[in-house]
């Protein structure tokens, strides 16, 4: 689920490189709690007419997807907001907004991502998945990046990917025509 706020209550922290981290996470005050929102991703950035956005992304898994099914988009947030405010007790934290997926109770999609077994590499299998197919048929998803499975970024790192390929494609089929 993606949650969007009025100001940024969360710390950025810039790493060596200068780059900004663009998740933090929380270690679970019980097992039980292991498997809801104990990553949050910062897709914060600007919209369409050039205003800052402060939207953080977090997830459920286990035995809490039922949480996200049964429940309303509304009580779902109250629980992602609680989580947060128990992190920073002392922030003001204001959800102006929220989008909750139920991909969970989708029968097309019924809760699947990629999953790589403990001491397996996966970039070959990454690799098969995101080969094209005749320059016509391309590739694109969490499961296509091995830098980045099981995630909102790299379903879109591997969409940018597969765009360039494209692109790529048309340029050399007009430079190819008479």
């Amino acid at each position: 689920m993606a949650v969007k706020f009025d100001r940024r209550f969360w710390s950025t922290v810039d790493a060596d490189d200068g780059i900004k981290a663009q998740y933090f996470g929380k270690v679970p005050d019980s097992k039980s709690d292991r498997s809801l929102f104990n990553i949050y991703y910062d897709f914060s950035g600007k919209d369409a007419t050039g205003n800052e956005v402060f939207v953080l992304m977090s997830y459920v898994t286990a035995e809490h997807v039922n949480l996200v099914n049964e429940l309303s988009d509304e009580k779902v947030a109250e629980k992602f907001v609680e989580t947060l405010r128990k992190m920073f007790p002392k922030a003001i934290i204001n959800p102006i907004g929220q989008m909750v997926s139920h991909w969970g109770a989708d029968p097309y999609i019924g809760m699947s991502y990629t999953y790589v077994p403990f001491g397996s590499s996966g970039d070959g299998v990454y690799n098969k998945l995101k080969e094209t197919i005749d320059d016509r048929i391309y590739f694109a998803g969490e499961h296509t990046i091995a830098a980045e499975p099981q995630t909102m970024a790299g379903a879109y790192l591997s969409g940018l990917r597969e765009a360039s390929k494209i692109v790529m494609s048309w340029k050399r089929d007009i430079q190819e025509s008479p």
